[in-house]
């Protein structure tokens, strides 16, 4: 059967990311259609180089996030004159469905949040807590095709000149052995004021300074975390630690974290990246759910205390939680060495 299909997702990183076994299946099940990726600019480098897509269509987030109607209906002509036959709405907002709607595609498949499906054609449910890549994987039912649940690694295509950068970074700073890659910041969503994902700094620095005795550390970010890592530098004064922070594209991050022994993240978008690279990672949970969003590699480890605090609504609408609740506060450092000891002893 040839059909020409869309997969359609404004973001984020880490959704995005998700979204890779379906993307996966859904080329072993049309081997023959043409299968487009239309996505928003700030996660589209995570999925360039996919094999299973035909093509990727980059577009401004923001003419959603902001509310701009002329460059919206811009990019509803250029979709609607691409005439797809099928389409997997993969943001949960009532307005995607409809904007897909409104490209004119005969069949809209999408989920269904408390009545907000209304515009796809077929819709699944989305409400109780179930991982995110079942949720994106579950479509293919709307399909009558029975998805894969073992099938389910997160795909980051890495080119040989990110895996070179990984290579010569770790040698020009001695990063031998067992080198434990920790992602001190990320977990702040745009209009968020407080990092509310982030283990507190003087917990994330009494870790590092005694890892540090005995391990070379790299501390991974971007742009937006070389104060954070430059700072835990100055502060503790230890030869074993490197910052990467600022000084790596996305994709090298990748590399870097696939060369790690253990990766120490946050629920972020550099935890489904590293998830994508590498099995062993020691994941922490506060406002989220792991069940909905942590690694899910046999081998890895999330730490999550704040059941009885747990506001679901954060998750299913992105309504922020309650600040004073002090989330993350019960995880200890002891037993985030524990866990990286168990994994870079397996």
């Amino acid at each position: 059967m040839k059909n020409k299909i869309l997969l359609f997702k404004v973001g984020a990183l880490g959704d995005v990311l998700m979204t890779t076994p379906l993307v996966r299946q859904l080329r072993k099940a049309f081997p023959k259609s043409e299968i487009v990726y239309y996505v928003g600019k700030y996660a589209a480098d995570v999925i360039n180089g996919n094999k299973n897509l035909d093509r990727i269509e980059v577009f401004d987030q923001n003419i959603f996030y902001k509310k701009n109607p002329l460059k919206a209906l811009s990019l509803r002509n250029k979709i609607k004159r691409e005439k797809f036959d099928l389409a997997f709405v993969l943001d949960k907002h009532w307005s995607f469905g409809l904007f897909a709607k409104l490209c004119g595609i005969p069949l809209r498949l999408g989920f269904n949040r408390n009545g907000e499906g209304k515009y796809h054609t077929h819709s699944m449910i989305y409400q109780q807590v179930r991982h995110e890549v079942h949720y994106y994987l579950s479509l293919l039912e709307l399909l009558s095709i029975k998805p894969n649940n073992e099938d389910i690694n997160l795909e980051l295509p890495l080119v040989k000149k990110d895996l070179t950068f990984a290579n010569s970074f770790f040698k020009k700073n001695k990063l031998t052995g067992k080198v434990i890659g920790i992602v001190p910041g990320g977990g702040k969503n745009p209009g968020e004021k407080e990092p509310i994902r982030r283990l507190a700094p003087e917990k994330v620095i009494e870790l590092l300074k005694r890892l540090s005795k005995t391990n070379k550390i790299l501390l991974i970010g971007g742009p937006e975390d070389v104060e954070l890592c430059d700072g835990i530098i100055k502060f503790l004064k230890s030869g074993n630690i490197i910052s990467a922070a600022g000084k790596s594209s996305r994709k090298q991050s990748a590399a870097l974290m696939k060369k790690c022994s253990v990766i120490v993240c946050g629920d972020s978008g550099p935890m489904h990246i590293a998830s994508a690279v590498n099995d062993k990672i020691v994941s922490l949970f506060g406002p989220t759910n792991p069940k909905r969003k942590a690694p899910l590699h046999e081998s890895s480890i999330a730490i999550w205390h704040d059941q009885e605090i747990y506001e679901e609504s954060y998750e299913l609408y992105g309504k922020l939680p309650d600040i004073n609740k002090k989330w993350m506060t019960k995880i200890t450092v002891r037993e985030v060495e524990e866990a990286i000891k168990r994994l870079l002893l397996n």
